[in-house]
């Protein structure tokens, strides 16, 4: 199966339960039109073929606050026709954008929590299974279920940024298209050669990790962005004592020796 997603981000950022982001892209500071709406920095995206599931990840180089919002438009293929096309006025490029499943974000600073909604071509609300987390102040992750994700997954994806006003100002790349393929690494700007393994997840006293000889640092961050742990990582010694940790969900956050940063949730009985 091959399917087509077109993404138009208007604020955003990273991360995702047990899963390895690709990186697709990446995009310099200052080069959204006028200085408006987010900057965007990275997109990342993830496929959990098991759950059917889409994560993406977006980071912005300017902090993600008060009032801002996102659509996603998702291509399938799953419909005959081209789907609706995207009514966006785009002051940037990128302008062929058709879609069958519109997702709508929208934060508002006065009225929290963050609103989303899942429309189809002919404009009504789907019930699909839609997951957003903050983790931090720069962090929007997204978890969507597909039916039928196939193993030959692949997905071309563009990806802009704008503001509450609903134009469009950044776009990553400038012009083009970026891939995910899940067979292949073609096009990706970066991966880790080694999946970082953390177990168990969900995890009591303590967290292990696999695969872990080039990480340099690890940090815990609850999700309302308040780091609980920043510590180097011990090659000798890795575990990680969460013991005194209250039950919930946290961010595992790690750096490598070549500074790419990996977020997993994890799950504390």
């Amino acid at each position: 199966m091959k399917t087509k997603i077109t993404i138009i981000l208007l604020s955003i950022s990273i991360l995702g339960y047990a899963q390895k982001y690709k990186e697709l892209g990446n995009d310099p500071k200052g080069d959204n039109i006028g200085s408006a709406g987010v900057d965007i920095k990275s997109v990342s995206m993830a496929i959990d073929q098991t759950a059917d599931s889409i994560w993406i990840l977006v980071d912005a180089h300017d902090s993600i606050a008060g009032d801002w919002g996102l659509a996603l438009i998702f291509d399938t293929n799953q419909v005959n026709t081209d789907g609706k096309s995207w009514g966006l006025v785009n002051k940037a490029n990128n302008n062929d954008l058709k879609y069958d499943l519109k997702l709508d974000l929208l934060n508002n600073k006065y009225f929290p929590p963050t609103h989303a909604v899942l429309y189809d071509t002919s404009g009504k609300k789907t019930n699909q299974n839609i997951v957003l987390l903050r983790p931090d102040s720069f962090s929007v992750v997204i978890r969507i279920r597909l039916s039928d994700l196939d193993q030959d997954a692949k997905f071309d994806v563009v990806a802009g940024s704008g503001s509450f006003d609903g134009y469009l100002y950044d776009n990553l790349p400038n012009a083009g298209k970026l891939t995910y393929d899940a067979n292949s690494t073609t096009g990706i700007a970066h991966q880790i050669d080694k999946a970082l393994i953390v177990y168990p997840n969900p995890c009591k006293d303590a967290i292990y990790f696999n695969n872990g000889s080039n990480l340099t640092r690890i940090q815990l961050i609850n999700l309302n962005g308040t780091t609980l742990l920043d510590t180097e990582f011990d090659t000798e010694d890795p575990v990680l004592n969460v013991s005194y940790l209250p039950s919930g969900i946290y961010v595992l956050q790690s750096t490598d020796i070549k500074n790419q940063i990996t977020k997993q949730l994890i799950y504390k009985h």
